[in-house]
C-alpha cells in the first residue's frame, strides 16, 4: 500500500524524492501552511517533511500549528535545516517535531529515517485500540480544524449510525450535505439527504425534533432539485 509523503518547501523537493527513491511512497509539495493544510485536509500524510532552508522562519510556524491541534499532531514531522547555520541548529531544540536532519543529506542516514517513522506510523495506527468516545472525539477535533473534511464527517457518521445515536448521526450528515452544497457537489448533497430520510423511515426510535428533520430534508430536496 502506498505511503504518503508530504514536502513543504519547494526548492529541495525533488532532492527528497530522489534521495528516498521508494516506489511505496507517494509524493505531495506545499509551499506554504496554506497549501500545506489543503493537502492534509484532502488526506491525512503519512510523514510530512518541513524544509526550513527553503521556507525559513515560516517552517517553524508549520510544525508548531500541525502538533498543536490533536486532529494532525500525530502525523510523524522531520525538520530539514542547514548544516551550517547555527541558528537553525539551536532553534531545531525546541520545535516540537519527530525527528530532525541537516544539509546536506546524509542519504542512508535519510532513508533509515524516514522509513522509520513511516514503520512506526503504521504500526501505532494497527495497535492502538481506540474506544469509540475516543474516536468520536478525535474527529470532532479533527473537524474544528478542517469544517470542510468530508471524509471526517463521514467517517462521524457512520459511527454514530452504527452506535444507534441516530439524532447525531442524522445531525452528522446534514453537516456534510450542506458542505457538498456549498462547494456545488449537488448530486452528492442529495446521495446524502437520501440516506438521512432512509435512516430516518427505517429506525423505530422517536427522535426530538423528527418533525423538523423531516421539513429540513424535504426542503434540500426542493432547493437541489432545481439546480
Amino acid at each position: 500500500m502506498e505511503k504518503d509523503i508530504l514536502i513543504v518547501g519547494e526548492d529541495h523537493s525533488q532532492t527528497l524524492q530522489d534521495a528516498i527513491s521508494n516506489a511505496n511512497y507517494k509524493y505531495k509539495i506545499a509551499n506554504d501552511l496554506r497549501g500545506c493544510l489543503d493537502i492534509i485536509r484532502e488526506a491525512i500524510p503519512n510523514l510530512i517533511i518541513v524544509d526550513h532552508e527553503a521556507l525559513g522562519e515560516q517552517s517553524v510556524e508549520i510544525c508548531e500549528t500541525l502538533k498543536k491541534y490533536p486532529g494532525t499532531q500525530r502525523i510523524p514531522l522531520i525538520f530539514i535545516a542547514p548544516k551550517n547555520a547555527v541558528t537553525s541548529l539551536l532553534e531545531v531544540l525546541y520545535i516540537p517535531v519527530d525527528d530532525y536532519i541537516f544539509f546536506p543529506l546524509d542519504i542512508e542516514d535519510f532513508k533509515i529515517r524516514v522509513q522509520v517513522l513511516v514503520d512506526l506510523q503504521s504500526y501505532k495506527h494497527k495497535k492502538t485500540l481506540m474506544s469509540v468516545e475516543e474516536k468520536i472525539g478525535e474527529l470532532e477535533k479533527l473537524l474544528e480544524l478542517f469544517p470542510d473534511y468530508h471524509a471526517a464527517r463521514q467517517e462521524l457518521g457512520e459511527i454514530y449510525e452504527k452506535t444507534e445515536n441516530t439524532e447525531a448521526a442524522l445531525k452528522t450528515l446534514l453537516g456534510l450535505a450542506e458542505g457538498y452544497y456549498q462547494q456545488n457537489n449537488f448530486g452528492m448533497a442529495m446521495d446524502v439527504i437520501t440516506r438521512m430520510k432512509r435512516m430516518i423511515a427505517e429506525k423505530s426510535v422517536q427522535l426530538s425534533g423528527g418533525a423538523q428533520f423531516h421539513e429540513a430534508l424535504e426542503r434540500c430536496f426542493q432547493i437541489l432539485g432545481k439546480e
